[in-house]
């Protein structure tokens, strides 16, 4: 969103992790923010790892009105014993009650939704699609250029019945 303070940020994120018990220890979890504004993100320090791993729970919150996309830097190498936000059984860890991830991974429950009229916002085709049961990832695709809506949407349902 436009107009925040990194503090703003960090101190929401602090916030979030210990109210969601994703801290590990006393303190706070996020230790830096810097944002570019002519390209609209920020990148976020943590003070280990595993606490960045957790963090990643957080990709759709709403902050200040704007649901964030939370991606690790594109250069990221995952360390073999802790790759990602699964379990050794492969079930989903950090998935927070009311935060829908903006990320719908390739499986047999990704469900694509075409025909959208590309006036309607990510909120108002949720709204849509919540009233068959709640969301566990949305993506509205947008025209980089005017954040427009290109007229289609993929998405997964918590319960894939």
């Amino acid at each position: 969103p436009f107009g925040f303070q990194e503090q703003e940020m960090i101190d929401f994120f602090n916030q979030q992790m210990h109210l969601h018990g994703l801290a590990q220890a006393e303190g706070n979890p996020i230790l830096a923010c810097q944002v570019n504004r002519d390209k609209n993100f920020a990148f976020l320090e943590c003070r280990s790892i595993d606490e960045t791993t957790q963090c990643m729970a957080f990709d759709g919150i709403n902050f200040k009105g704007q649901s964030l996309k939370l991606r690790r830097p594109l250069n990221y190498q995952p360390v073999p014993q802790n790759s990602g936000l699964s379990t050794i059984d492969g079930s989903n860890v950090g998935i927070l009650p009311g935060v829908v991830s903006t990320v719908v991974p390739d499986s047999p429950h990704k469900i694509f939704i075409g025909g959208l009229p590309n006036y309607l916002n990510e909120d108002q085709v949720k709204e849509l699609l919540t009233s068959f049961g709640p969301l566990k990832a949305f993506n509205l695709v947008k025209d980089v250029a005017s954040s427009l809506s290109k007229g289609y949407a993929f998405a997964e349902y918590q319960d894939p019945s």
